[in-house]
């Protein structure tokens, strides 16, 4: 067991639709935001925060369902800033999983449609353990089926030409010093 506050059940109370939690708390992040690929919010803000999160980390999803409401309505609602954000896969290394991959490519095939935001937020509210194969194809698309205009059959676990730059993109940034 772990005692950490990162640990706890971030989702406690959470809605739930369909058997899929955080619909509702998804729909109230994303009201009224403009969303352009991964960037959420308007794009000519004068500042642009750039998050890195991995589908799969505990300390994310704690991150997202604690703050990053707050952060939106304070900094992005108002047009201060927008939000990047670029998914990495750093859990599946780690604990020799492989489907933190699979749900950054499904996330990542989502960019082009601009629901991308509605599915990773979607994804925090839902969140295995990080050391289980959770991320299944039919738990993606369970997720998707009731994610905020998204759907089952926009999900896409194959990598394209445009996830795997998006993916490649990501690490390169966060590596940089």
């Amino acid at each position: 067991t772990c005692a950490l506050p990162i640990c706890s059940d971030k989702t406690e109370g959470a809605s739930e639709q369909n058997g899929v939690r955080g619909i509702a708390e998804t729909k109230a992040l994303l009201a009224g935001l403009p969303q352009d690929g991964t960037l959420l919010g308007k794009p000519d803000a004068p500042v642009t925060i750039h998050e890195f999160a991995d589908l799969k980390c505990p300390a994310c999803q704690a991150f997202e369902i604690d703050s990053q409401k707050q952060n939106v309505d304070e900094l992005v609602r108002t047009g201060k800033a927008n939000l990047r954000l670029h998914l990495l896969n750093i859990i599946d290394p780690n604990v020799g999983t492989s489907d933190g991959a699979k749900g950054r490519v499904a996330a990542n095939n989502l960019v082009a449609q601009d629901k991308y935001w509605a599915f990773v937020s979607t994804n925090y509210y839902n969140q295995g353990l990080e050391s289980d194969s959770w991320l299944t194809d039919d738990k993606l698309k369970e997720m998707a089926t009731e994610a905020p205009g998204v759907g089952a059959d926009a999900i896409n676990t194959r990598e394209t030409p445009a996830s795997r730059k998006l993916a490649a993109d990501a690490e390169k940034l966060a590596s940089e010093d």
